[in-house]
């Protein structure tokens, strides 16, 4: 193909729309894939035009086999009366081939076109379901049967053999069943897809008519084009239908999808996406995720480069990639949104990648509460630090505590060290020890008041001893049973000193003291 006949040439040239333009294409393999290519200029300063490309290999194979059996038709009709009228159902059918995609209409049209061009009185077309042959449509019976196992009747043993069958006199055959009476002849073919059988084409004949062989190899031919027809309706039907129920899924979603292509480009979205995103339709499709126009930050403030997206980062490894945080800047309500990603590839059976579904969800909200407890956390421990103020949490049932940064500087403590009752009351000074626990196990857990002592300990990586205030709260179970104690133990043992030294100092220190 020159290339002033590209669609997209062809495009510019003449600065208006193209459409369908028939390309053929050579693939690595050396096979060839036929496509269909529409181009449209556009106006922008980084843009020509834009192409819309489909795969229409499965079409021009049809047409290909469609033209092979126009040529066994064509033979067949020659010999008979009223050949042009032969071609016209031909041209019928191609009709409904080619420009027909809904399925019930491909049945409909099907069957009028052959009572009506060639005359027959009676035409049914079944399809099969499991082990039953379904009516779709009929032209000429009063009284149909709507379903025939494949166990009976000629159309049964059609499907069996899968294939073509005559009946010159239904009469002296006993698998034959009328739907209605006076009938003398039928011709039955099998449709299908490839080598499955997926329906019947059905014509039968009353009075004094009786089908004939070249009805048989006239309705066998025919078979071909409505196999086609049939086929690839319901392919259609298909896609259609799986089209719609993922639509309707992603519509229902109350997170962002896109639906992205092999260079992450943008195919397909729901409405959440845009909406977090503060983008128009326009301004979305046609995006690839390393485009420059994304302001993507990291958590850290750094900028987030494109091929380090969670979608390009799919295509690359062909593997998921999940909940990566990115904050994206909304030109729309200038501010700056933070979403959770997911990018999630789909792979042809080659390996290669067909297409990425990227889900995201807003967590802003999150992240904002999430940074202002960090800031509340930070302060705490800044203010625990400036008063030498440590905070426990102790298990009564296991025994066990917890404890913060400044409470294991207080004790002079390890991560490593065992925090359990025995390991506090370690901690006591030998000579308060006994007091600390008496008070502990009868005032606190026996009568339930508060703890608030002031005893010493020993503080364990340098040995020496420190006064301490402690304070604690009981919580209770359903039971009244005591569960957790949690408080504060704050070093005083500088004031402590300080008082002792103004005691010992007597009357005359009171001024220098109170300063």
């Amino acid at each position: 193909m020159p290339a002033e006949e590209y669609a997209s040439a062809q495009a510019i040239r003449a600065q208006r729309a193209v459409f369908d333009v028939e390309t053929g294409v050579v693939r690595t393999d050396g096979r060839v894939a036929w496509t269909a290519v529409s181009a449209a200029p556009v106006a922008l300063s980084s843009w020509k035009v834009v192409l819309v490309v489909r795969d229409i290999t499965a079409q021009r194979e049809a047409q290909e086999a469609l033209a092979a059996s126009e040529q066994r038709f064509r033979a067949l009709t020659r010999p008979l009366n009223g050949a042009n009228e032969k071609r016209e159902l031909l041209d019928q059918v191609r009709t409904v081939l080619f420009h027909e995609l809904d399925l019930a209409q491909v049945l409909r049209k099907v069957v009028e076109a052959i009572a009506g061009t060639f005359g027959y009185a009676q035409v049914s077309l079944y399809l099969l379901q499991g082990d039953t042959l379904w009516l779709q449509h009929q032209v000429g019976y009063t009284t149909v049967i709507p379903a025939i196992p494949i166990t009976q009747g000629v159309s049964g043993r059609v499907v069996r053999s899968r294939q073509p069958c005559l009946v010159t006199d239904v009469h002296a055959d006993a698998d034959f069943v009328g739907a209605i009476a006076g009938i003398v002849s039928e011709v039955c073919v099998p449709l299908l897809d490839e080598d499955r059988v997926m329906g019947t084409l059905n014509i039968e004949s009353t009075g004094d008519v009786i089908l004939t062989q070249a009805d048989l190899e006239l309705m066998t031919a025919l078979g071909e084009h409505v196999s086609l027809a049939i086929t690839r309706a319901r392919l259609y039907t298909q896609v259609r239908e799986s089209e719609e129920r993922f639509r309707t899924l992603i519509a229902d979603l109350h997170v962002g999808v896109l639906l992205q292509g092999p260079a992450s480009e943008i195919l397909l979205y729901n409405q959440q996406a845009l909406d977090l995103l503060g983008l128009t339709e326009s301004q979305l499709l046609g995006k690839t995720s390393l485009d420059a126009d994304w302001d993507v930050i990291h958590e850290d403030g750094s900028p987030f480069p494109g091929p380090a997206h969670p979608v390009p980062r799919a295509i690359a490894s062909r593997r998921p990639v999940n909940d990566v945080l990115m904050g994206v800047f909304r030109l729309n309500t200038q501010s700056r949104i933070w979403l959770l990603v997911n990018a999630n590839p789909q792979l042809h059976p080659d390996g290669s990648v067909r297409q990425v579904i990227c889900t995201f969800m807003d967590v802003t909200a999150r992240k904002h509460a999430e940074d202002a407890l960090r800031q509340s956390e930070h302060l705490l421990q800044e203010s625990q630090i400036v008063a030498n103020l440590g905070s426990y949490l102790l298990d009564i049932t296991s025994g066990l505590w917890t404890s913060s940064e400044v409470l294991d500087t207080i004790f002079g403590i390890e991560k490593a060290y065992q925090r359990s009752v025995s390991g506090w009351v370690a901690l006591i000074h030998p000579e308060d020890r006994q007091a600390v626990s008496d008070y502990f196990m009868h005032e606190v857990i026996e009568k339930r008041a508060y703890f608030d002592r002031t005893y010493r300990i020993i503080r364990q990586n340098d040995g020496a001893p420190r006064w301490v205030h402690g304070l604690g709260k009981l919580e209770f179970d359903a039971e009244s049973r005591p569960v957790v104690m949690y408080g504060t133990i704050q070093d005083i043992t500088e004031r402590k000193q300080s008082r002792t030294t103004c005691v010992r100092a007597g009357a005359g220190a009171r001024t220098h003291c109170a300063a």
